[in-house]
């Protein structure tokens, strides 16, 4: 397994994997992602040539990094590679003077059961909730990691 930045082509690879993710991924999401993907900072897993995660994210002001999304392939989650491409996410932000990492996830959905376990990873990461706010019917929590 080799983490390495992202280049043009892999974003293609990231929009073809949410294609192949509708239960997580509508296709507003993903029209709006095939917009603004390419304009991003990112760091993929790859193993051989097939990218098993990635992390794609954006400087926002002088002090903010914003993670738009982060994703492991299901058979590889729990064997650190989210961590190390977290990781890696934080070390560009530092290094571009960044002071936080702000990002948004959902909190208890029954339609979403699987943000609890997201929550909980970043959680250990130390980030903290700081607001939260509803769309729809869904509430979306701001989370912040102080660098």
């Amino acid at each position: 397994m080799k983490i390495r930045k992202a280049i043009s082509w892999d974003y293609k690879k990231i929009i073809a994997l949410m294609q192949q993710m509708p239960d997580f991924f509508s296709p507003e999401t993903i029209e709006y992602a095939e917009k603004s993907i390419a304009k991003l900072w990112g760091f993929v897993a790859c193993m051989q040539k097939d990218i098993i995660g990635y992390i794609v994210f954006w400087k926002t002001g002088k002090v903010t990094t914003k993670i738009y999304r982060m994703w492991v392939e299901k058979k590889y989650q729990g064997k650190w590679i989210g961590a190390t491409l977290f990781t890696r996410c934080e070390e560009e932000a530092k290094s571009t003077g960044s002071k936080k990492i702000e990002l948004l996830t959902l909190w208890d959905h029954p339609d979403y059961p699987g943000y609890q376990n997201t929550r909980k990873f970043y959680e250990k990461r130390w980030c903290k909730i700081t607001k939260s706010s509803m769309d729809e019917d869904i509430e979306l929590l701001t989370l912040i990691k102080k660098l």
